[in-house]
């Protein structure tokens, strides 16, 4: 899991079926994320963060620190 509020890194993992493809064209990520959600974290501000195939599926809906977790992109 990750917490990336880089909103064109989002966008190119969405666009990419949950694959990253970095700085460099031929370095692409070995993990494929599988889920994108939103959350308003305990400070009060709304971060995006990436589930990976590996983490816990519902890690940031069972965060005691994670408000309001809204589910962005899902891979099928």
């Amino acid at each position: 899991m990750a917490t990336i509020d880089n909103q064109e890194i989002i966008a190119s993992i969405i666009a990419n079926d949950g694959w990253y493809q970095g700085d460099k064209s031929e370095m692409k990520s070995e993990m494929r994320v599988v889920k994108v959600v939103s959350y308003l974290n305990q400070w009060g501000n709304y971060s995006t963060a990436v589930v990976y195939e590996k983490d816990d599926y519902m890690r940031y809906e069972m965060s005691p620190a994670c408000f309001d977790v809204k589910v962005l992109w899902e891979a099928k």
